[in-house]
């Protein structure tokens, strides 16, 4: 029986859909999105039945200071939908609005509205798929365009970014998304940005990093911002250094293989990265745009990698090499 309750209840909430958008939950809708979810009909006469309001915390009359929900649905399944519209429903109030986008452009429109009717960003949640260094369709490459714009000036002072995406500030890539945001969107005003290191739950209430780390970056006008932990870029340079080091000595090792099969344009392909990616870690001037984009060209390295050690791999199985 219980079993059974909790089937109804996680139908219901799946059923609803779009409803949770409402200022009001239907009683309704939650009954027949009940029904639905669990095979049953959605005819019964429910029309008598009282609306079921959600609770709503006490809020500034303020109303030009808002809370951005942005939710990038591009490949996601109805549990993170679910998860996304309770966990915004269960606070709702007057100032929270929930936009769903899934490109840039949409974005940079809206803060463009937002700018023009005088309206102050106090805290922006983008949820979504992400990656290191990239949080649905923001990236470190597309943020200037906002400053260039002027689009700063739609964050309020002390604003707050929340990234609600796996491994967004993973890596060197991770932190150099979080201070493009910083530098990009809330140097004018101040304020900061975190990032999950590690795959997030979007569960409502206890969801987030699975490991429980994040990693923000805090910015005030006209200082330099900071990380809430520090970025070793030295350390990082000598990982690169290393993996390319042996990913050469990969290819070196495996020359006739790579002959035997044919593989020598992707050899090609992946030798004329790791020059590219050496020239960027060798250089004398290695900051955090620096790391990036030689992080960028090793995962390039890596893929190549990848493609051909596994067509090695399958032929050492099928017929190893006299």
């Amino acid at each position: 029986m219980a079993r059974r309750i909790a089937i109804l209840v996680l139908a219901a909430v799946l059923g609803t859909g779009s409803n949770l958008y409402a200022q009001s939950i239907d009683f309704e809708s939650l009954i027949k999105g009940a029904l639905t979810g669990a095979g049953g009909t959605t005819t019964l006469p429910l029309r008598t039945l009282p609306a079921f309001k959600t609770k709503r915390r006490a809020q500034p009359k303020n109303n030009k200071k808002i809370e951005l929900w942005v939710y990038d649905n591009t490949g996601t399944n109805p549990i993170l939908d679910g998860s996304t519209y309770i966990e915004y429903e269960r606070s709702r109030h007057p100032n929270k609005v929930f936009k769903t986008m899934t490109s840039f452009t949409e974005f940079r429109d809206y803060l463009r509205q937002y700018k023009r009717a005088g309206y102050e960003i106090e805290n922006l949640k983008i949820v979504g798929h992400g990656r290191p260094g990239k949080a649905g369709f923001l990236d470190a490459t597309n943020l200037g365009v906002l400053k260039r714009e002027g689009l700063d000036a739609s964050f309020g002072k002390g604003a707050d970014v929340d990234i609600r995406s796996c491994n967004t500030a993973r890596g060197v890539c991770g932190a150099h998304l979080l201070q493009e945001i910083g530098d990009n969107l809330l140097a004018k005003n101040g304020g900061s940005v975190t990032g999950a290191n590690n795959y997030y739950l979007g569960l409502p209430i206890v969801g987030g990093s699975v490991d429980g780390k994040y990693l923000t970056y805090s910015v005030e006008p006209g200082k330099q911002g900071e990380f809430s932990k520090r970025i070793d870029l030295e350390a990082q340079r000598e990982i690169m250094k290393s993996r390319l080091t042996y990913v050469s000595g990969y290819l070196a090792r495996h020359q006739r293989g790579v002959r035997l099969l044919g593989l020598g344009d992707n050899v090609q392909e992946i030798t004329r990265d790791i020059l590219t990616a050496r020239r960027e870690v060798n250089k004398k001037e290695f900051d955090l745009e620096q790391a990036a984009t030689a992080q960028l060209w090793i995962d390039s390295v890596n893929e190549g990698l990848r493609t051909i050690s596994w067509k090695l791999e399958a032929q050492a199985r099928l017929l190893p090499l006299p």
